[in-house]
C-alpha cells in the first residue's frame, strides 16, 4: 500500500470523529422514536471503522513488506472488457428492447461468451433469471420496467 492510503485513512478517522460528535449533538433520539442525529452517527461509524481497517492494514503491510503488484496479475481483461462493453449495451438497449429481451440476451452473453458455459446451460439460465426476476419485481414489488417492441 502506498502512504497515501495512510493518510486518507487518517483524514477519514478524523472525518468520521468530527461527523459522531455533531451528528451526536443533533440527538440520536430513542429505540422507538429516533432522532435526526442517527443516520449520520450510524454512517460516519461505519466510515471510522473501514478507514481505521485501512490504516491497520497500511501499517501492518509496511512491517511485512510490500507484495508488488500481484492484484491484477491473472486477471483477463479481454473479459473485463466485455463484461464492460456488454452493461453499457445492456443499459443503452434496456428502454428500446425491454426488460425481459435485455436481461435474456445479456445472461446468455455473460455465461456463454465471457464464462464460457455450455450454450443449453446458458440458455436455461437466462430464461431462468427473466423468468423469476420478473415475477419478483413486475408481479411482487410492481416495478414499472419498460417493455419490448413485442410488449414482454
Amino acid at each position: 500500500m502506498k502512504i497515501y492510503d495512510l493518510y486518507s485513512g487518517i483524514f477519514l478517522v478524523v472525518i468520521s470523529i468530527v461527523t459522531c460528535l455533531l451528528s451526536y449533538r443533533l440527538g440520536l433520539g430513542e429505540i422507538h422514536n429516533p432522532g435526526p442525529g442517527l443516520i449520520p452517527f450510524g454512517v460516519a461509524s461505519v466510515l471510522f471503522l473501514m478507514s481505521l481497517g485501512l490504516i491497520i492494514r497500511c501499517i501492518t503491510e509496511r512491517i511485512k513488506g510490500p507484495l508488488g503488484g500481484q492484484a491484477f496479475k491473472d486477471v483477463s481483461w479481454q473479459r473485463v472488457i466485455l463484461v464492460l462493453i456488454s452493461l453499457l449495451g445492456y443499459g443503452v438497449g434496456f428502454n428500446r428492447l425491454g426488460f425481459s429481451i435485455c436481461t435474456f440476451l445479456l445472461i446468455i452473453f455473460l455465461l456463454g461468451v465471457v464464462g464460457r458455459q455450455r450454450w443449453w446451460l446458458a440458455i436455461l439460465a437466462s430464461i431462468l433469471t427473466v423468468v423469476i426476476s420478473y415475477f419478483i419485481f413486475v408481479v411482487w414489488l410492481e416495478v414499472p420496467f419498460p417493455k419490448g417492441p413485442f410488449g414482454i
